[in-house]
């Protein structure tokens, strides 16, 4: 048998209201609780005293680009909202929003999320993890060293 499930949200939606707890065994309490629905609102577990949102207004975000390592977006809001993603937290995420640096939070115990101001907002979510970078300075410095020794050794001889 087939199935399809008919309330399956977006990748990228904006919701008006944020809980926050503790930490992670919270919100995962949090969000297996049957009445738990990410549509209403987003479940931030480590930031305490951050957001203080407690509306309603859901909104659909407009996907503009959607590579695996970079994302923009808009989104058109009323009132403050939290951007919901379904992209796994990991380090390296990084957001602006408007330009603006902004930072990201772990939403709905195993996601990415991020607070968005009222009014017309272009969102970008790219990865750049940190490790990428240190990875190329190895390389570059394990380069240029052995082409070193290896013109030393050639003018030695």
């Amino acid at each position: 048998s087939l199935y399809r499930f008919e309330q399956a949200l977006p990748p990228y939606y904006t919701v008006g209201r944020v809980v926050q707890t503790e930490n992670d065994a919270a919100a995962l309490n949090m969000i297996s609780t049957p009445n738990f629905d990410p549509a209403l609102f987003a479940v931030v577990s480590g930031h305490e005293g951050i957001l203080a949102l407690t509306g309603s207004e859901f909104a659909l975000t407009s996907v503009a680009l959607d590579q695996p390592e970079r994302k923009l977006l808009s989104v058109k809001r009323q009132t403050p909202g939290f951007l919901a993603t379904n992209l796994t937290n990991y380090p390296g995420w990084r957001a602006k929003v408007n330009g603006k640096d902004t930072t990201i939070l772990q939403t709905n115990y195993t996601f990415i999320g991020l607070p968005i101001p009222a009014g017309e907002s272009n969102i970008e979510i790219y990865f750049d993890p940190p490790i990428f970078k240190l990875g190329i300075i190895i390389s570059l410095s394990s380069l240029i060293g052995l082409t070193g020794l290896l013109g030393w050794n050639w003018k030695s001889s």
